[in-house]
């Protein structure tokens, strides 16, 4: 079964790079140089919560400890600060399944509710890339769980993904974000638990704005042109 979920799991890879490769030739034109890349960044996307106690071991057990949803169930948004860095506060829901593994227990059922903020970093300007866009973020959170005592747990976030961009606009978004228990136990605990997150995401530019010299020249301009005309009557 983990030979299989490797292979599964190198092929998606591959499919990823893929997928990069054949963008290469339609690049957005949002180059990430000098100009800042977005101003605000909004997403939608399915979230996966591996709550077993082992973490390192389990980390691709899909069928035996990751438990998702058919529909997207976490909201992000980001606001871009300067030179690739930004901010982004995320909410998910999810649902604990009886057939897999909690804290090394099967057979229950329950919910799981997320709010977190993070700061991130985006490498996409030291790429010199339009299309892949990785990132790694670090914050801190607040979850409901009703299969864990205590049922709030703070805690400490480090996140790494990536943005891959179809369009000046739209995308996709991949990311793992390792959670460690602010208690006792940090790391060892059985509150640490791991979410995986995909789905698309959409940005936006500020805008150009006129400056105030402009609007100052063009309503000098503009008397200047009605007192011509008042002259020529």
């Amino acid at each position: 079964m983990r030979e299989r979920l490797i292979k599964r799991f190198f092929l998606l890879t591959v499919s990823l790079v893929s997928l990069t490769h054949n963008f290469l030739n339609a690049q957005p034109s949002i180059a990430f140089t000098n100009k800042d890349p977005y101003w605000i960044m909004v997403g939608v996307s399915w979230n996966t919560v591996n709550d077993n106690e082992e973490h390192l071991p389990n980390l691709l057990d899909v069928t035996g400890s990751w438990n998702s949803l058919f529909y997207p169930s976490r909201l992000s948004f980001d606001k871009h600060i300067k030179k690739g860095w930004s901010w982004e506060v995320m909410s998910s829901f999810n649902r604990y399944q009886p057939t897999k593994i909690v804290n090394d227990l099967t057979g229950r059922s329950g919910v799981f509710f997320a709010v977190d903020g993070h700061v991130k970093h985006s490498f996409a300007r030291r790429f010199n890339s339009a299309i892949l866009d990785p990132f790694v973020g670090a914050g801190i959170g607040v979850t409901y769980r009703s299969l864990v005592s205590p049922g709030i747990t703070p805690t400490a976030n480090l996140a790494l993904g990536t943005n891959i961009w179809f369009d000046d606009n739209l995308g996709i978004q991949l990311q793992v974000i390792g959670k460690l228990a602010l208690g006792a136990d940090i790391y060892t605990g059985p509150n640490d638990y791991v979410q995986y997150t995909a789905g698309l995401v959409y940005r936006k530019d500020k805008g150009k704005k006129r400056s105030k010299f402009h609007k100052k020249r063009h309503k000098w301009a503009s008397k200047r042109t009605r007192k011509k005309k008042r002259n020529n009557k």
